[in-house]
């Protein structure tokens, strides 16, 4: 696919570079700031990566669902490079990542809303950050924006091509992080529900058959990890950020211990339906407001600073992305309902990171309001 093309004017070209130039700009002010960060989370990575290079095997197959980050350490020390080539790579699909965003975004709207929606996004500094953690977090950041130009792309045009590319960023996000598996119920939703022939909702169901398979089989693997892959803890010990507990003691909850994580989760959401609600709710607050109350004053202002504009916009495109994308829309909306309640499963991040994955197709929503608020500056 030639992604350069379609692009008619020395305006938009012009417009192109100002986000090439403002990309660079921000990723090297992060860098100065973070450098190579390989500690925390990123140590796990580093020495699975080393150990696949040193001896060629994983300690435990989980860690294939990490895969992506660890094969750049892996890249590295076989190499013996400085693991700053790994956050390069990372920046490199970013930059990728975000261009195809700028073509959704433009394909979606204009030129313009697109520049503006875009330039946001290069902006947004809690998400940008992470392409310099050697976490898994900036791969699914990436492959989240490709993934949602990718099924655009097939929702518009409605080749095979698309589908298999979409298929193939579905997958590559399944095995970037365990949080990767989210994404394909909303996959499995646009492609039993979009509009199409009987022929292709045949072909579409037996693809979901097989991505549901996928989705629990990788489930199965993830939740034998233990430790933090332990699905129960955040439940019995209330856990709104991850390892930091709140429970008082005085939850007498109806728990089971059958040997299966999935089950003792089932059964507890079962017996336990207040709870589980109540924890929920606190969980998908926390998901979305980024400020936090170990930062400090001015951090959190800006970050309400960036979440005013990005909420605001999302409310009141949305109807408009809707009426103008219905099959599009069950895929992305589909994703910001999932997603979130999938993540309440477990815990929500110290810092924010796991709601950056969605970012993206707040935008891609948000880019309707934008448009909106241009033609009302013409007029």
């Amino acid at each position: 696919m030639k992604l350069l093309k379609d692009i008619p004017s020395q305006q938009e070209k012009k417009g192109l570079i100002i986000l090439l130039v403002v990309f660079c700009i921000v990723q090297t002010l992060l860098f100065l700031k973070f450098g190579v960060v390989t500690q925390n989370e990123a140590a796990k990575y580093v020495s699975e990566g080393t150990l696949l290079a040193t001896e060629g095997k994983l300690s435990h197959i989980k860690y294939f669902f990490y895969i992506p980050v660890i094969s750049l350490v892996w890249l590295c020390k076989t190499l013996h490079i400085s693991l700053f080539f790994a956050v390069l790579i990372q920046v490199i699909l970013s930059g990728i990542a975000q261009f195809c965003f700028y073509k959704l975004c433009r394909s979606l709207t204009n030129y313009k809303a697109a520049f503006i929606t875009s330039l946001f996004l290069a902006l947004f500094f809690p998400l940008q950050s992470w392409n310099f953690h050697l976490y898994s977090d900036s791969i699914l950041i990436s492959l989240s924006l490709v993934y949602l130009w990718f099924f655009y792309q097939y929702d518009r045009y409605q080749l095979s091509r698309h589908l298999l590319l979409a298929l193939g960023v579905l997958i590559l996000i399944t095995f970037s992080r365990p949080h990767g598996l989210l994404f394909i119920p909303p996959a499995i939703l646009y492609l039993v529900f979009r509009k199409q022939s009987r022929k292709t909702l045949l072909v579409n169901m037996g693809i979901c058959v097989l991505l549901t398979g996928l989705m629990f089989l990788a489930a199965l693997v993830i939740f034998s990890g233990g430790g933090d892959m332990d699905a129960m803890k955040p439940f019995i010990e209330e856990h709104i950020i991850c390892f930091v507990p709140t429970a008082t003691g005085n939850s007498n909850l109806t728990l089971i211990n059958s040997g299966s994580q999935m089950y003792d989760l089932w059964y507890y959401i079962i017996h336990n339906p207040l709870h589980f609600l109540k924890l929920t709710g606190l969980k998908i607050l926390s998901f979305f407001n980024l400020t936090r109350p170990w930062y400090t004053p001015v951090n959190n202002y800006l970050l309400i600073a960036l979440m005013v504009p990005l909420y605001t916009s999302f409310l009141f495109g949305l109807k408009k992305f809707i009426k103008a994308n219905r099959s599009f829309a069950l895929l992305v909306i589909g994703l910001l309902l999932l997603y979130p309640f999938g993540m309440t499963l477990q815990c929500d991040d110290w810092h924010s990171r796991f709601t950056m994955a969605i970012i993206g197709a707040l935008l891609c929503i948000s880019c309707y309001s934008v448009n909106w608020l241009i033609e009302k500056i013409k007029k």
